[in-house]
């Protein structure tokens, strides 16, 4: 939960507990948690200074500016970001594929990776709508539905050239696919998700058929677990250049926001479900509101 504003006084039922006011905040600021990490759900909580910090004015004023934290500048974004750059290393006329790629991480990895030059940018989602959105609003050369009867002949189609860098937020059938029919030589696979697996009893990342092993020896595939809490020391230069990206306008974000803190369940069952595009956010309380002052 991020996005949440500073108040100086919290009132709490009939009584008050007063809160010393941090020289760098006057109430009313607009605030995130400086680590990007959880936050409880609550309407109303407290946390020490340090804990803190304020959200840019210049993202405030830019379209979803108080979802950004969440949906961009936070962890969906920063593991798109070094995913791509630090473990897929996308490089000038790579050939990218990205798995779950209408996902708040996948609509962030495709634009990413044609930022820095890739050549080619396929994502494969569930729906032709999700298809539609990936070409027309993220800029993705193409997307490929995996409900389809074709998709294996489609995905063939649109991976003609070969794939240089796999972003894999799926594991199960389809990353067996990629790797195995189309991965080329000295491929990337940057393992980010692997949602097939999650309601198995499996260990992460989870077993991998003997096939897939066998692609991945025999063509030396870089396929090792992806955790972007190992890159902390990037954030800073990361999220720098994230702010300049999006302030240039080169990258879209979109949400899907369900409305009140008791949908917080809907919400994640809707994005398990593949229900959201971008990045699914919850919007517990509206920013107007304020402590009601005695």
């Amino acid at each position: 939960m991020l996005g949440c504003q500073y108040f100086d006084d919290l009132a709490t039922g009939d009584s008050r507990s007063p809160i010393k006011s941090p020289p760098k905040f006057k109430p009313g600021d607009f605030v995130m948690n400086s680590e990007r990490l959880h936050w409880p759900w609550a309407e109303y909580f407290c946390l020490a200074e340090e804990e803190l910090a304020l959200i840019d004015p210049e993202i405030q004023d830019l379209p979803h500016g108080l979802k950004l934290p969440l949906a961009y500048l936070g962890l969906s974004g920063l593991t798109s970001y070094l995913g791509v750059k630090s473990r897929g290393k996308v490089t000038s006329g790579d050939v990218v594929v990205v798995s779950g790629a209408a996902g708040s991480c996948g609509t962030l990895a495709g634009q990413f990776a044609l930022e820095w030059g890739a050549k080619k940018v396929i994502g494969i989602c569930g729906s032709d709508e999700k298809c539609r959105a990936l070409v027309d609003r993220f800029r993705f050369t193409t997307a490929v539905n995996y409900k389809s009867p074709a998709f294996e002949s489609k995905l063939a189609e649109a991976c003609a050239d070969g794939v240089d860098v796999y972003f894999d937020n799926v594991g199960g059938e389809i990353s067996r696919i990629v790797i195995v029919d189309h991965m080329k030589p000295a491929g990337r696979v940057v393992l980010c998700g692997q949602i097939a697996d999650y309601n198995k009893d499996v260990p992460y990342p989870p077993p991998i058929p003997k096939d897939m092993q066998d692609a991945i020896v025999a063509k030396s595939i870089d396929r090792e677990r992806f955790l972007v809490l190992s890159y902390q020391d990037q954030f800073p230069e990361a999220s720098g250049d994230m702010k300049k990206m999006i302030l240039e306008g080169k990258i879209r974000v979109e949400v899907t926001e369900a409305e009140g803190i008791e949908k917080a369940g809907w919400a994640l069952v809707n994005m398990m479900n593949g229900g959201n595009i971008g990045k699914q956010v919850v919007k517990v309380c509206d920013s107007s509101r304020r402590v009601k002052q005695d």
